[in-house]
């Protein structure tokens, strides 16, 4: 075992997910509602150390833990599992996900797994309710990639106000605010410092970052480094790098072709933006990568729109639905109460008279 398998298997939620992948073994019930019955949340608060807090006590009240829902610590462990595709949800149960059953024994696999998880978390990982809400988790899709490459470009530590404001130029690009008080702007400035400490801590967890509560900052730890560096496909020292002819095809007189080398580790999104800047374009046409008789074509996070065939998106298509949505739901209004049924004339035969 290296560094990076042994700094990854020290990480606390490596140790976590183990338990729970023992506790949960081929599969368990879950309630109507799709949540972890309280009896087993009680257990597993326990056998994680979530330190999630059951019937908690506050003042001289005893509040009752009525849904494993109340327990957020416990219940980001299970999102961020789904979101790794660890496990997954069968009709009322929730059952391990058989190929990748074998990451937990795989310490350094299973943390590039969470990491690459890390931007999917979403609204799971962040508290909100009737008088919270977080325009952080709801844009944490372009959110997360951007707190990580902040953290990389820091030789060392990060200010976490630097994290701040960055996350806050985002947002406001996003969204409008000029009808916002200053007491409003400011409660809205608190509420993205918390959430993007809470994104910061997350990472904590899986042992990419380390956090200066003195000093207020945030690091990456070499384990972190090389896994976003890994999974972002940027090459290293000692990586083999390829050597690639680009020939435009269908123009022979004269050809048209560039040379250009390529670390062999990079996917084909990185391949595709060395395309264009060789050739000179200006990504504004669809593309799609062929071998064999496999087509890709690398997903676009700007686009819009459904899936196509090969795997990119294409435009929607507002007006048209398929066969399942084509009629609203609801009943029809001839056969609403006191309304009578209207009798359906046959096909094929015109209206009036014969």
């Amino acid at each position: 075992m290296n560094d990076f398998e042994a700094a990854a298997d020290k990480a606390k939620l490596t140790g976590q997910i183990r338990s729970f992948m023992t506790w949960l073994g081929e599969g368990r019930k879950l309630t109507q509602t799709g949540r972890i019955g309280l009896a087993d949340a009680r257990r597993l608060v326990e056998l994680l150390d979530t330190g999630d807090r059951i019937d908690p006590e506050i003042g001289d009240r005893i509040f009752k833990t009525r849904s494993s829902e109340q327990l957020p610590y416990l219940t980001r462990v299970e999102a961020w599992m789904k979101a790794a595709r660890l496990i997954r949800v069968t009709g009322t149960r929730l059952v391990p996900v058989k190929k990748n059953a074998g990451l937990a024994d795989r310490p350094l696999d299973l943390m590039l797994a969470l990491l690459d998880a890390y931007p999917r978390l979403g609204k799971s990982l962040f508290p909100r309710n009737a008088w919270r809400q977080s325009l952080v988790g709801d844009e944490f899709a372009f959110i997360g990639p951007e707190i990580l490459t902040r953290l990389l470009t820091c030789q060392d530590a990060c200010p976490l106000s630097e994290l701040h404001e960055a996350v806050l130029d985002m947002i406001a690009a996003m969204y409008t605010f000029h009808g916002l008080s200053e007491l409003q702007m400011e409660m809205l400035r608190k509420t993205i410092e918390t959430d993007v400490a809470i994104g910061v801590a997350a990472l904590d967890v899986i042992g990419v970052a380390v956090i200066d509560q003195a000093s207020d900052t945030a690091g990456l730890t070499d384990l972190g480094r090389w896994a976003i560096r890994r999974l972002r496909g940027m090459a290293e020292t000692g990586d083999p790098v390829l050597q690639v002819r680009i020939t435009l095809r269908y123009v022979d007189d004269p050809p048209v072709w560039r040379q250009v080398l390529i670390p062999a580790a990079y996917p084909l999104s990185r391949v595709h933006q060395v395309i264009q800047g060789a050739m000179g374009w200006e990504d504004c046409h669809l593309h799609a990568f062929q071998i064999g008789k496999t087509r890709r074509s690398p997903h676009c996070r700007s686009a819009r729109g459904p899936r196509s065939r090969c795997g990119g998106t294409r435009r929607p298509r507002p007006h048209r639905r398929c066969r399942r949505h084509r009629r609203p739901p609801g009943p029809r209004l001839s056969s609403l109460p006191g309304r009578p049924r209207q009798a359906r004339r046959p096909r094929g035969r015109p209206p009036g008279p014969r």
